[in-house]
């Protein structure tokens, strides 16, 4: 404004302080002695001072109030008489406050009016800019630019500055460095992760960088945090543009989750399809590969137990993120609960997905692991195994479970496949279940409960509430129905893998009878 030549304006004192950048949020005119109460901070004052004009304690005391309310500078409009007063002018100079001078046949309208005029066509151009970006954002989220497009395209409009974009977790998913070194990626995320928790934006400093940080939702959950760094704060319209980028990450990530949630319901349609062997494994084998999974190589199945407060797409995206792009994998559900097959054979998936939990602050996510498999036709029974160990509870410091430490129900989970198991369940307790449907006997209760006491006739007897010459007379009954004597203890083993096999549903209550 001080080189419009139409205005004629002189510049007295504050040249220095005219380079700190202190923003013109309006332009003012008063003549009161202490217009202050009416300011806040940001104002351009216009005076002719013909109230404080006899007074230089009034004139300094003037100059005092405007500059700690945070005023940007005085115009002094001279009259008649062509001079500053003098006690304005000492104290500006004192404290290095911008004060110029207007001549007399310049009506402070004109000031007024070019501020104006000025201050919208800058809003206008802020606005522009805010479009352009907006519109280079939507360009990479549709030509599949990725979340790194995205952050590339925003920082191109704030090249003063450097971006971050971390997921939930920490781990930066994309980048831009602008002309500002940044601190260490690691270290700024832990400086604005803690408040961050608690706050949607946070503004602080990092290694001698001003940091800008804010969440991004989709659309109620944290999907990630975009941070924002450089030699000075940002200022109101850059502000802007940054909210620009933080909706242009969310609308990336709001795709991202659309691609992961029909993924997902593929998934879910084949272990249904598994489950239900309406399908030969040819089949099952095509479709695996059309998931980009190769069905030639090693894999395991994790099944991972939900808690009540962690909805099921939160705890699927744990479990994608944790594992990340390195290692193939599908997460969908079945029947309720969480699967993912992952190709490999090492147990670092379920100790990463374990882990991450711990990370989010959920307790109660425990992960059953199956052991390692080659063939397509082994999936339901590795979904069995991990599933059998997601079920059992586990002790605080233990969140991930491998089939191999649950013993006979571990052991027996796996056994779908082999032929001969519907064979054997039917022999063993087929006589029993016929005989319970006949006339009522409660054979197959009595067998439970006799195994579930050690053979303790007395327990087993007080559970059935029965007398123990009840209890004998149907063991007998079993004895003659299936040929093994409970009593003698040479059956334990045989009885006891057919009830879990018949428990875990590996051969029908039909097939049995």
């Amino acid at each position: 404004m001080l080189r419009v030549p139409s205005l004629h304006l002189t510049l007295v004192t504050g040249s220095s302080r005219l380079r700190e950048r202190r923003s013109v949020r309006w332009v003012h005119i008063s003549e009161l002695p202490d217009p202050s109460p009416w300011l806040q901070g940001g104002e351009l004052l216009l005076t002719t001072g013909c109230v404080i004009g006899q007074s230089e304690r009034m004139q300094r005391e003037f100059v005092r109030r405007l500059d700690e309310t945070g005023c940007v500078g005085i115009g002094f409009s001279m009259g008649t008489g062509g001079e500053p007063l003098p006690g304005m002018v000492d104290e500006a100079k004192i404290r290095n406050f911008p004060l110029f001078t207007i001549p007399h046949e310049v009506p402070l309208m004109a000031i007024t009016s070019w501020v104006s005029d000025y201050l919208n066509q800058e809003r206008n151009q802020v606005l522009t800019r805010a479009m352009q970006m907006h519109r280079a954002v939507l360009r990479s989220v549709l030509h599949g630019g990725g979340l790194a497009g995205v952050v590339k395209s925003s920082a191109a409009y704030l090249p003063e500055f450097s971006f971050l974009l971390f997921d939930y977790y920490g781990r930066l998913v994309a980048e831009h460095w602008g002309g500002t070194a940044l601190p260490d990626p690691a270290q700024a995320f832990s400086a604005i992760s803690k408040p961050l928790r608690d706050q949607e934006r946070v503004s602080t400093e990092v290694e001698g960088a001003e940091v800008t940080a804010a969440v991004v939702r989709v659309p109620h959950e944290v999907e990630a945090v975009l941070l924002v760094a450089g030699t000075r704060g940002m200022q109101e319209h850059e502000l802007l543009l940054f909210e620009q980028a933080l909706t242009g990450i969310g609308i990336e990530l709001t795709r991202l989750r659309s691609f992961r949630l029909e993924r997902r319901r593929q998934v879910g349609e084949l272990l249904d399809d598994v489950v239900t062997a309406i399908f030969d494994d040819s089949v099952i084998r095509l479709r695996l590969a059309r998931l980009e999974i190769d069905p030639g190589q090693p894999y395991q199945v994790l099944c991972v137990h939900r808690p009540e407060e962690v909805s099921e797409h939160a705890l699927a995206a744990l479990i994608e993120d944790s594992l990340g792009t390195a290692t193939p994998m599908l997460v969908g559900t079945h029947d309720g609960e969480l699967y993912c097959v992952v190709q490999s054979e090492s147990p670092e998936p379920s100790a990463a997905i374990a882990k991450a939990a711990e990370v989010k602050g959920w307790h109660g996510v425990r992960v059953g692991r199956s052991l390692p498999r080659s063939e397509v036709g082994e999936l339901l029974p590795a979904m069995r195994e991990a599933r059998l160990c997601a079920s059992a509870p586990l002790t605080p410091d233990v969140q991930v479970r491998d089939v191999t430490v649950v013993g006979v129900p571990g052991l027996v989970a796996g056994l779908h496949a082999h032929p001969a198991i519907g064979s054997f369940v039917r022999q063993v307790i087929g006589p029993l279940c016929e005989q319970d449907r006949r006339d009522g006997s409660r054979l197959l209760e009595t067998v439970r409960a006799y195994l579930r006491h050690g053979c303790r006739p007395g327990a087993a007897a007080s559970d059935l509430h029965i007398h123990r010459h009840t209890l004998s007379y149907r063991l007998e009954r079993v004895h003659k129905l299936t040929g093994c004597d409970l009593r003698e203890g040479n059956h334990f083993l045989t009885f006891g893998l057919a009830l879990e096999a018949y428990d875990q549903g590996l051969a029908q209550p039909g097939q049995v009878s």
